[in-house]
């Protein structure tokens, strides 16, 4: 930012929780939290994010504004950002009220800007991976196959039912259902933990139904069990 301050000609400061912007008014990234902002015309969630941990739709790791001396028009607010786990940079001059009532962020028009955000993102994005690499082996994603062998091999077994089906599947969570006759639907939820546990999370039909978190209300089957993961059974 100091190169492009001498490039642009103009003044931007970089602002923090600890110090918030300033210009017509805004005070990011406290206001985040209203939300009550849209960018490329959309309203996403958004938050101050400094490790760039994806908490929101865009995730800010660093905000510079320039107020134009103090004034009403002439000032900007970038934000610097990662969404969707790519890096973006977005700018707005809004210096009024839009009849949405939101503020309205776009994507940045200045290319070299841009591009050396990417630069610096990608650049620690590949030390992060080293380091985890050279640490730590790579742990592979549950599967659904996985999944099946384990839950056969817990208290649940006799809870699987008819027909399990893969609800969601991600490297470290899945979710099973398992239609269960007049108590309707078990759900079974396996997360990936560290020292190669798989925390098990069982949410039982009941015969009054309801929400599925008020389901082991009515059964008197434990609602959590943690296993080893072997790799077979």
């Amino acid at each position: 930012m100091a190169s492009w301050n001498q490039t642009t000609q103009k003044n931007y400061v970089q602002c923090t929780p600890k110090r918030n912007t300033t210009y017509t008014g805004l005070h990011y990234p406290n206001d985040f939290a209203d939300n009550k902002t849209a960018f490329n015309n959309r309203k996403l969630s958004a938050g101050w994010s400094e490790d760039g941990a994806n908490k929101y739709d865009v995730n800010v790791v660093a905000i510079y504004e320039n107020t134009n001396g103090g004034a009403t028009v002439g000032g900007c607010i970038y934000l610097f950002a990662i969404q969707d786990n790519s890096p973006i940079v977005y700018y707005t001059e809004q210096n009024q009220g839009a009849p949405d009532g939101l503020v309205h962020f776009e994507a940045a028009p200045d290319d070299d800007l841009t591009n050396k955000f990417n630069s610096i993102v990608r650049s620690s994005s590949n030390q992060k991976n080293t380091s985890s690499s050279s640490k730590t082996p790579e742990v592979s994603p549950l599967t659904f196959e996985e999944g099946m062998q384990i839950l056969q091999h817990s208290i649940y077994k006799d809870c699987l039912g008819e027909d399990p089906q893969l609800v969601s599947n991600k490297p470290q969570r899945l979710i099973i259902s398992a239609f269960s006759g007049a108590r309707g639907i078990n759900y079974f939820t396996l997360t990936l933990e560290k020292n190669n546990q798989v925390r098990i999370h069982a949410e039982i039909g009941s015969l009054e139904g309801g929400p599925r978190d008020q389901f082991n209300a009515a059964s008197h089957i434990p609602e959590y069990q943690t296993v080893t993961r072997t790799g077979s059974y």
